[in-house]
């Protein structure tokens, strides 16, 4: 109910995909279960699921990634995911190997995940798309200077790397 809250709110009737971590992927594969007709695709890094044996009824493609080394979200679950979810793509990486894998291949793998499944996918419910009928109940809450900026003990900026200073939004103009 919430994620079809938050799609709605954003003035679509369905997402081209819905993306979780962690408690977020449960969120994502309850919100499938729910609503099927909600996302056309699926993808979730470091995913806690329970019983993993009810997504046989997912079938939208699937993304699901996993670190072999994170014991508070078991590979061996994964695994399980992957037996069910009738149309995945499965990966796991060692973080002290990979480094964080799956910050530099998600994107790209939900891609190409949507790509390789377009023909299944393509004009479905029109996903992602603004719904005339349904108001967009959004509003920009900081806009660029919000995410460019550490606030705090927050993670560095969105695409940054530790101590690196991002233009400020004045800069962008030039």
């Amino acid at each position: 109910a919430f994620l079809t809250a938050v799609v709605e709110a954003l003035g679509r009737r369905s997402a081209a995909a819905i993306c979780g971590s962690s408690q977020g992927a449960c969120a994502t594969f309850n919100a499938a279960l729910e609503c099927p007709k909600l996302a056309l695709a699926l993808a979730v890094c470091h995913p806690v699921g329970h019983a993993p044996e009810r997504y046989s009824a997912i079938k939208q493609p699937t993304l699901l990634i996993f670190d072999t080394e994170d014991a508070g979200h078991p590979v061996s679950v994964g695994r399980q995911m992957r037996r069910h979810l009738p149309n995945n793509r499965y990966f796991e990486f060692t973080r002290s190997r990979d480094g964080d894998w799956e910050v530099a291949h998600m994107g790209p793998e939900l891609l190409q995940l949507l790509g390789a499944n377009w023909a299944q996918i393509r004009g479905k419910r029109h996903a992602g798309r603004s719904d005339p009928k349904l108001p967009e109940l959004t509003r920009v809450a900081g806009g660029y200077r919000a995410w460019s900026e550490r606030h705090g003990g927050e993670w560095p900026a969105l695409g940054a790397e530790e101590g690196t200073q991002l233009p400020v939004a004045e800069d962008l103009n030039q």
